[in-house]
């Protein structure tokens, strides 16, 4: 009997059920543009029409908001900057000063669908591709030309780039130490909008700071943009470290992971564009893994400490990273010896075996020797600001009863406040407690079920329990939330 035809399509073969489900939604002619997708977004044809598509937004967004032109506008942003420019006459002549926001509102939304839409149909075109590493020099190719073309845009929708520059100039200029002191002025004279409260950053990110105050003196301009650039540095880094780990990680969908990390739209428009420092973090974190991807767990404490020293929302993963490097990297493993899987808590069988097992002079190089060299560059960091705990400052105001913003903890509560209004300090404490004590259980879930899985756990496997827990400290915890946190 003659086999069965296969129902899985080949290379540049894509059937109408595999178009992304997203865009049925969003098109309601979606039959023509599926079968346009399928005549010529496929391969690496689909790659370079998307690519150039996000290109030219982003250049125009780029020309629209020229950081050039606005630079000294510190309070102007999306909702603003139309007013005073030519192409956003027509906008002001149809609904007036006061609803240009409605129209920039919508022309925003229309821009986001288009951004991640064409991400989307780049995703589809990689399923396709026949090149591989053509296609991969491609991709990081485009992503050099996002992030290139987004730092000279003006930051629009957040004003966190003129505060890391005020703390730059209050360190770098004025000599103070911005752990505990209000940051008001930037380069030249200007004010900050809104005055920055004592800074909640680790001393690496202050310490930076200091440096481009250092370059940039009076000038304003020169201090956004060397900012911008070293923001911009950290996401390319960042970038093809994904690409060096998917390679391992991941080889069958390589492609796909690196379109949609290294082309999201919200990574581009945030770091690169808005000058967001959390990619300065990430890109130490994805270090660190490529490190224990390596077989170098040396250095995986210190460039998890160097993460740390830029956020201290990283500090949750130091667990996970004990954890695996003591199963993976401090093990002596007969030949012939199966993994070790372990229950929880251990059995007396398996502590025993576990002290026959330990490789006593790699505990030492590991945790001795990297994790001394941690602690040393955290001192190191941390000696120009020290003032004992009060250099926490910045941190325990975000840590307050009653700093909400955005968050889970903001939400609710607003809500029982409205229910229950009472002392405002004692109900914020209520639900801290409440969100730290499920964060804690979720967290020793997560250190519970590495340690269960002892020598048989990946770096891969590590990076899912530390994308969870990184998730789970950014919903419960992070009480003061911003989008781009995510």
């Amino acid at each position: 009997m003659a086999a069965a035809p296969s129902s899985s399509p080949v290379a540049g073969e894509a059937t109408a059920r595999e178009f992304p489900a997203a865009l049925h939604a969003l098109l309601p002619w979606r039959a023509r543009a599926m079968g346009f997708a399928e005549r010529h977004l496929v391969g690496m044809r689909g790659i370079v029409i998307t690519g150039a598509a996000l290109s030219a937004i982003y250049l125009l967004l780029t020309l629209a908001f020229p950081i050039w032109s606005w630079w000294y506008r510190v309070d102007d942003n999306l909702g603003t900057i139309p007013s005073h420019v030519s192409w956003g006459r027509p906008l002001v002549a149809l609904a007036g000063p006061h609803g240009l926001n409605i129209w920039m509102t919508i022309i925003a939304a229309a821009i986001i669908l288009a951004l991640f839409g064409l991400q989307a149909l780049a995703l589809y075109a990689a399923r396709t591709t026949r090149d591989v590493q053509a296609t991969r020099r491609l991709v990081l190719g485009f992503a050099i030309a996002f992030v290139v073309i987004q730092v000279f845009m003006q930051p629009i929708t957040s004003t966190d780039l003129y505060g890391y520059l005020a703390r730059s100039y209050l360190t770098s200029q004025l000599h103070q130490n911005p752990t505990i002191t209000l940051a008001t002025f930037l380069q030249g004279g200007y004010l900050v909008p809104h005055a920055r409260p004592p800074a909640p950053y680790g001393p690496l990110w202050l310490l930076l700071c200091w440096g481009v105050g250092l370059i940039a003196g009076e000038n304003l301009l020169l201090a956004m943009l060397v900012m911008k650039a070293l923001v911009a540095a950290a996401l390319l880094g960042a970038i093809f470290l994904v690409a060096h780990l998917t390679d391992k990680l991941m080889p069958g969908g390589r492609i796909q992971s690196l379109i949609f990390f290294a082309w999201s739209p919200l990574l581009i428009f945030e770091a690169a564009g808005n000058g967001h420092n959390d990619m300065v973090m990430l890109v130490c974190v994805l270090a660190s893994l490529a490190a224990l991807q390596a077989r170098r767990p040396f250095w995986a404490f210190p460039l998890l400490a160097l993460g740390v020293l830029v956020k201290y929302s990283v500090g949750a993963l130091v667990p996970l990273w004990i954890v695996m490097i003591f199963f993976v990297y401090c093990w002596r493993s007969p030949a012939n010896a199966k993994k070790l899987t372990l229950t929880w808590p251990p059995t007396r069988e398996q502590f025993a075996l576990m002290r026959r097992r330990i490789d006593w002079r790699r505990v030492a190089g590991i945790f001795v020797g990297g994790g001394g060299l941690a602690v040393l560059i955290a001192v190191v960091c941390y000696a120009p600001f020290w003032v004992g705990l009060k250099t926490f400052t910045g941190l325990g105001q975000q840590l307050g009863a009653t700093y909400f913003n955005g968050s889970i903890a903001g939400m609710v509560y607003a809500a029982l406040e409205v229910v229950a209004p009472g002392s405002k300090s004692a109900l914020g404490s209520a639900i801290r407690l409440m969100l730290y004590l499920s964060y804690g259980g979720y967290l020793f879930w997560q250190i519970r079920g590495l340690w269960r899985k002892g020598s048989a756990a990946t770096v891969g496997v590590l990076a899912q329990y530390a994308g969870k827990v990184i998730f789970a400290t950014l919903v419960l915890v992070t009480f003061w939330y911003q989008p781009w946190y995510i």
